[in-house]
């Protein structure tokens, strides 16, 4: 149905991976149940690649929460072919048909937090009381995940089950202390093409209670995880940001409403921690989604070698040197990512016929404007020989146009209607 071949091949994309299937050698159920953890994930119902799982038990002073990331340590060796090959991804980047995995699917099926499987994890758990974190200990643990929920699914069972109530109000406190710090209160809605019986669709799943929920918590895990490689001198890959000082705030009057910032200071990425002010944490590092991103995977390593050995795989040199390797690979990733949107968002346009599509004007040259069409979520320019008339800044405007070219990123024939 969908014709992309020409695009992927462009960008460099492929889902070829150069090894065979192979069976992992991973746990399971032979270990012994009594130091097994029940634990259960939320994801979009389309995940397959689960990376994080959560715990919660009722405590006499509050409750024990447990956030565990899947440990792959041991299955999959560092420098094997597998985590070559990821090295050379450096990312999962996701499309509504297929998508281009770190891993290969066999990989995945064996690694992800799936229903019913026995899984190693690296986790830390938070002992709360008034919604306050009393204590925190970074350990390695062995979970059953019980459940996947759908973001959808956890919306609902919030509404019956009073215990995980406990989860929306201590994230939203959670989130409150945070953004008191951060440059951004707010964060738009990420929106995605999604497929279904062959039909393509925009989805988002920001509005959902259980969305937010997932996202503090991978914030607060990865902070705790920063927080310990400082506390126990372990070098690790971290992440700052410096206070944006001439920030400046594009509010677009769309439905919601999207504010856009600019002049935002770059996130550093070295070995050297420091305060993260687009976050608003002291300090901050990413090893929560390790079947997703290489990185992850290398934080992974160093901390669930230091729990088990109390020992460095990594030293800071090395860190470093992944970290210029990488750096490139991520950046052309990242654009890989945004033209990937795109594309769909244009196939989607193209196979729903729209005649008419509407935008807001995100910046303004001096032969061009750039629209940011918000339906869709994608950025185009718009020649100002082909408006009827200016535009200011902020401005709704409505496009006709001829044809489109996804494989081009191309709209055609575009003329502004008054």
């Amino acid at each position: 149905m969908y014709n992309s071949d020409s695009f992927f091949k462009k960008n460099n994309l492929s889902m070829v991976f150069p090894y065979d299937n192979h069976r992992l050698s991973l746990c399971e159920d032979k270990n012994d149940s009594s130091k097994i953890l029940s634990a259960f994930t939320i994801d979009d119902e389309e995940t397959y690649d689960n990376d994080d799982a959560i715990t919660v038990m009722k405590t006499p002073d509050g409750f024990c929460l447990y956030v565990h990331i899947t440990n792959f340590s041991n299955h999959i060796q560092y420098k094997s072919v597998y985590d070559e090959e990821a090295k050379k991804r450096i990312n999962t980047i996701y499309t509504p048909v297929w998508n281009f995995d770190l891993y290969s699917r066999d990989i995945v099926d064996q690694i992800s937090l799936r229903e019913g499987k026995t899984r190693e994890t690296i986790s830390v758990r938070y002992d709360i009381s008034n919604y306050e974190i009393i204590d925190y200990k970074v350990l390695n643990c062995t979970i059953k995940v019980e459940k996947n929920y759908s973001y959808k699914e956890f919306d609902e069972k919030l509404k019956s089950n009073k215990d995980l109530e406990f989860l929306n109000i201590f994230a939203n406190e959670l989130r409150e202390k945070r953004i008191q710090n951060a440059d951004f209160s707010s964060f738009n809605e990420q929106l995605s093409i999604s497929e279904k019986n062959k039909k393509l669709f925009v989805k988002t799943n920001d509005q959902l209670v259980s969305f937010g929920i997932v996202s503090e918590l991978m914030i607060l895990a990865n902070k705790t995880f920063s927080d310990y490689t400082i506390d126990n001198s372990i070098p690790a890959i971290y992440r700052s940001q410096s206070k944006s000082d001439d920030l400046e705030v594009l509010e677009i009057p769309a439905d919601p409403p999207i504010s856009f910032y600019k002049n935002v200071s770059p996130v550093e990425v070295s070995t050297e921690y420091g305060y993260h002010f687009g976050l608003g944490v002291s300090s901050y590092l990413q090893l929560s989604s390790p079947i997703r991103r290489y990185s992850d995977s290398i934080l992974m390593r160093q901390l669930d070698n230091w729990l088990k050995n109390s020992t460095m795989m990594f030293s800071e040199n090395e860190l470093t040197s992944i970290i210029k390797s990488t750096k490139e690979p991520v950046q052309l990733n990242k654009n890989k990512s945004r033209n990937n949107h795109k594309f769909w968002a244009l196939k989607l346009i193209e196979e729903n016929n729209f005649t008419e599509l509407s935008g807001y004007v995100y910046s303004d040259s001096r032969n061009q404007y750039v629209i940011y069409f918000h339906e869709f979520g994608f950025f185009h320019a718009i020649k100002k020989i082909d408006c009827k008339r200016f535009y200011k800044i902020k401005e709704e405007i409505k496009i006709s146009y001829n044809f489109i070219d996804p494989n081009a990123l191309y709209i055609d024939g575009i003329l502004d209607i008054p």
